[in-house]
């Protein structure tokens, strides 16, 4: 038997399975950080959970935004180097984990900042409404 018979065959549930292991990768950049996201919330205490919240939001579109931008880097790296599928798999890894991982953390301290200016009364930064009500 030729072996070229075979590889048709191969080739269909290699390529099937990359399509499942891409749209696995693709739900888990979003559904694994906002899960822990959410236990963050629910693990916080009471009086900087709305700021946890805040918090956590603003990583999880972070981190996405940033795995955005670093797999089209990634893709720009690949067209110029030209490399091949291993390279481009390789290099778009890598550029997309940095990417992801520099996106949550600017934009938590981002989210940080944006939630501490809102609760702002004169120098005083107040963390709940609790707070708030027992300065006054």
């Amino acid at each position: 038997m030729p072996s070229g018979q075979y590889l048709g065959p191969i080739a269909r549930q290699l390529n099937g399975r990359i399509n499942m292991f891409k749209a696995l990768g693709r739900h888990a950049t979003w559904y694994v950080p906002a899960v822990i996201g959410l236990y963050n919330v629910y693990d916080a205490p009471p009086e900087v959970k709305m700021r946890t919240l805040f918090e956590e939001g603003f990583e999880v579109v972070g981190g996405w935004g940033g795995t955005e931008l670093g797999y089209a880097l990634g893709l720009g790296i690949v067209a110029i180097l030209s490399l091949g599928p291993f390279g481009l798999f390789v290099t778009v890894f890598i550029c997309a984990t940095a990417g992801g991982i520099a996106g949550n953390e600017i934009s938590k301290g981002i989210g940080g900042r944006i939630y501490d200016a809102g609760d702002r009364f004169g120098d005083r930064i107040y963390h709940s409404l609790d707070d708030l009500i027992g300065a006054y």
